[in-house]
């Protein structure tokens, strides 16, 4: 990556690239070495706690995960589709800074009419975005929103799990479903046998009948 696309940016940044626009292992790894300068976290007398998402850069990246367990860093993944909802950044940090870096981008397109903002122009433009919404009140209220910390087991309600009521649903087979229209015939055919003695035959017969149903329903199939 180049050197001067970080020119202006945020005080004490890195920068990396990667040609498919993704992060890898090695990036993360890159990150992480960051991190742990700039927290320390061998130092302090409790763990250090980095909550991270699923991606297999954080999960299968064998050597941070060694280097966490080094260094007094424990790693907690999310589960799938919660970010945002359980993660300070999602939920608090990167919205604000979001909407800081629009109002830059805005201002300065009113003053430079007929240009565009480019590569050069965005370090600068983010640095205004990143000195306004991530701060450390947001961080904290990120944390305390998500139930994290204050720990607020409490802090969802049911409408938040109203999604997740689609993977509730019981689920059947195709033989399953044929098994139970068979099962289904089967019994709408004694009904319509018992409807039939019923026309001529006594109540002894029908008595029969219906216990003969009720035998049929509860065998073994």
């Amino acid at each position: 990556m180049r050197p001067d696309l970080l020119d202006n940016g945020p005080p004490g940044a890195i920068g990396v690239a990667n040609p498919s626009g993704w992060i890898n292992e090695e990036l993360f790894g890159t990150w992480f070495d960051h991190f742990l300068k700039i927290v320390r976290p061998e130092v302090r007398p409790e763990p250090v706690l980095l909550i991270l998402d699923g991606h297999t850069s954080h999960t299968k990246n064998l050597s941070v995960i060694m280097k966490a367990r080094e260094n007094n860093v424990i790693v907690l993944s999310l589960p799938s589709h919660t970010t945002h909802k359980l993660q300070p950044l999602d939920v608090a940090v990167f919205k604000s800074i979001n909407s800081f870096y629009d109002q830059a981008v805005s201002t300065w397109l009113t003053q430079h009419p007929g240009r565009i903002v480019t590569e050069r122009e965005i370090p600068e433009l983010f640095n205004q975005a990143y000195g306004k919404g991530g701060t450390i009140r947001n961080a904290v209220f990120g944390f305390k929103k998500c139930g994290i910390f204050p720990f607020n087991p409490d802090v969802f309600t049911d409408q938040d799990f109203i999604a997740s009521m689609v993977n509730e649903t019981e689920f059947h087979s195709i033989a399953d479903e044929r098994n139970l229209q068979d099962q289904k015939g089967t019994e709408d055919a004694q009904k319509d046998q018992v409807n039939s003695t019923h026309k001529d035959a006594g109540d002894d017969d029908v008595m029969w009948g219906q216990v003969f149903i009720q035998f049929n329903r509860i065998r073994p199939i």
